[in-house]
């Protein structure tokens, strides 16, 4: 241990003793550090070790000055017991301010409310005791010695009906605004549900599906017995969550649901049993899925089609000019690329270039042709064209359909797959590839890049 390590931690277990007094020990240990380095010829951290334990050395020190040696173990204990009654009381005033708060929203929203209710209502109270009262009035006017038109009842009445008809439209608006509302957010919430109905019974159907197909590959003796228990299980959860979900479907108030009360409940435990089961049924499956996946084996590499190889000649016409080169590409068979051997031969003519393609005999034909691009070479210290160059590369154009090729192989890896082997399937025509031109024409030839 470092020295400055060494008073850090007695400078913290001392903190009770006051500051003077901890300097002076401090000090004081500092110069018996440095007497056992003079005098000993030790290191600082055999002088620091001379000591003894720390957590002794300290509870020595604490003992000469009339303090328990557990002193700080306590203090600490109170502290995080101080630590948690804050936080438990805090924690309670937050609850029961979050409560307070909902209470006062609940109480202000329904007082909103009744106050809506009773401005209407005593609004069309109001209404009624104004055209009971119609007739009152008149007849005290009429009783008294005043001369009254014959118009003003006539004319109170009619705007008193027309204001209470105004008020009466305007409640029946409210009424049918509310309504609307309410019928819009339950046609909005059961069209969720059958969107999210109408997927689940989709996939319901998939799973149907493929847990038949499974099954029958299964009795063929294909190792799929995983996929049956997997799709058999989602078949069963899925079906169980679509049901489940038509059951949050909301109806009008009032409307009676065809299901009774026990009725509802038998279904609820059935869809909850048929959930687990399916989810049982699935684990089940992926356990037997990952067996099977287990038992297959690499096979290498294998060839989809007969080993019955034959070699055939395409041949290409290339102008020769004092500037043309000729560079020949490499041959892509589908699944790498093959350099071309080039041998010269006298007796094949200038200016033609004869490719030897050995080749598979598939059942799939094919037909190799040799392609040419035209190119520039471009000096760019001259910035000038130094010479013409032609590419030249030989492609192949299969004359037969993809399906064709499919139901070709398709036996072949059924087979494979039922023997629990997998293969890497060579789909590749050409083994080797031959060019043959007259030697003559070596200059002309460059490398490829």
């Amino acid at each position: 241990m470092k020295k400055d390590e060494f008073f850090q931690i007695l400078r913290k277990k001392l903190a009770i003793i006051e500051e003077n007094e901890l300097n002076d020990i401090l000090s004081e240990y500092e110069q018996h550090i440095a007497m056992k380095m003079e005098n000993g010829n030790i290191t600082e951290e055999e002088a620091i070790k001379d000591f003894g334990n720390i957590e002794e050395l300290v509870a020595e020190i604490l003992e000469s000055y009339h303090v328990k040696a557990n002193y700080n173990a306590k203090l600490k204990e109170e502290k995080q017991a101080q630590l948690k009654e804050s936080a438990k009381e805090i924690g309670e005033n937050t609850k029961h301010f979050c409560g307070k708060v909902f209470q006062k929203a609940k109480e202000l929203l329904k007082k909103g409310w009744d106050s809506t209710k009773a401005c209407f209502k005593n609004m069309g109270s109001r209404i009624k005791r104004i055209a009971k009262s119609e007739e009152e009035e008149k007849t005290l006017l009429l009783g008294t010695d005043q001369q009254v038109p014959d118009n003003i009842g006539e004319k109170q009445g009619r705007c008193r009906k027309w204001f209470s008809k105004v008020v009466v439209l305007v409640q029946k608006l409210f009424r049918v605004c509310l309504r609307l509302c309410k019928w819009a957010i339950r046609m909005a919430w059961n069209l969720c549900v059958a969107g999210v109905v109408f997927f689940v019974g989709l996939f319901t159907c998939l799973m149907l599906y493929i847990s038949g197909a499974s099954i029958v590959f299964t009795a063929m003796d294909y190792p799929l017995l995983g996929v049956v228990f997997i799709s058999i299980g989602m078949v069963i959860f899925s079906a169980a969550v679509a049901i489940a979900f038509t059951f949050l479907i909301k109806k009008r108030k009032g409307k009676k649901s065809i299901l009774s009360e026990r009725a509802r409940a038998i279904a609820k435990i059935v869809i909850l049993s048929s959930a687990v089961l399916g989810v049982l049924l699935t684990g089940i499956g992926t356990g037997i899925g990952v067996m099977e996946f287990s038992s297959f084996t690499y096979g290498g590499e294998k060839s989809l089609f007969k080993e019955n190889r034959s070699v055939r000649t395409v041949r290409a016409e290339v102008p020769l000019k004092n500037t043309a080169k000729i560079e020949l590409e490499e041959v892509y068979d589908g699944e790498t690329f093959i350099h071309p051997e080039v041998e010269f031969d006298d007796s094949v003519p200038m200016g033609e270039i004869c490719y030897e393609v050995e080749e598979r005999h598939q059942e799939i034909e094919h037909i190799p042709v040799v392609q040419m691009i035209y190119d520039s070479e471009y000096d760019d210290n001259v910035e000038q064209t130094k010479g013409e160059i032609y590419s030249v590369y030989l492609s192949q154009n299969y004359s037969e359909s993809q399906l064709k090729v499919l139901m070709t192989i398709k036996d072949k890896v059924m087979k494979d797959i039922k023997n629990r082997t997998v293969y890497s399937y060579q789909m590749s025509d050409i083994v080797s590839v031959k060019v043959l031109v007259n030697s003559k024409m070596k200059p002309y030839l460059v490398e490829t890049k």
